[in-house]
């Protein structure tokens, strides 16, 4: 948020920025990355898009255009070997697929044991919330304040941030 700010000229309380949607923002964020990039890769005389195209007429046909189940990772005529010994050689790293396994297992692992624990951590914050609204109500139905209580419904919101 800080670099939209910086980039835009915009204070923190500027209603365009607050009006902005969680992509909008992520795009903005993109862009600013990608042109740093291309900056980055201008200073050193290169072009970022020169070695990403795919010039196989066919390819949104094989892999876009296809039913899941028709999908093949491999064409006819490519061979996982050859493939598995360019990548060593671009790599110049021999325990290149263990390393992924590893990386990739270790990212899945974490990626899971994150969301177990901020499930956990959000179900804790209802149960609180739910708790909390409910001594309230009980407390406020027993010195007989329900009116008061529809009433300041609205200030008490701001005292319990919504998940």
């Amino acid at each position: 948020m800080w670099a939209i700010m910086v980039k835009f000229n915009r204070l923190p309380n500027d209603p365009g920025l607050n009006a902005l949607t969680v992509e909008q923002r992520d795009w903005i964020l993109m862009s600013m990355q990608r042109d740093n990039e291309e900056m980055q890769a201008a200073a050193k005389g290169m072009d970022l898009d020169s070695g990403a195209a795919d010039l196989d007429e066919n390819y949104l046909d094989d892999i876009y255009n296809n039913p899941t189940d028709e999908w093949e990772i491999m064409r006819d005529g490519q061979d996982a070997d050859e493939i598995f010994k360019q990548v060593v050689k671009l790599t110049g790293n021999d325990e290149f697929e263990e390393k992924m396994r590893v990386n990739i297992e270790s990212a899945r692992t974490t990626g899971i044991d994150n969301k177990k624990a901020k499930d956990a951590n959000v179900a804790d914050q209802i149960s609180d919330n739910f708790k909390t609204w409910t001594k309230i109500a009980q407390e406020r139905e027993a010195s007989g304040d329900l009116g008061t209580m529809r009433n300041n419904l609205k200030d008490d919101e701001d005292e319990f941030p919504e998940l």
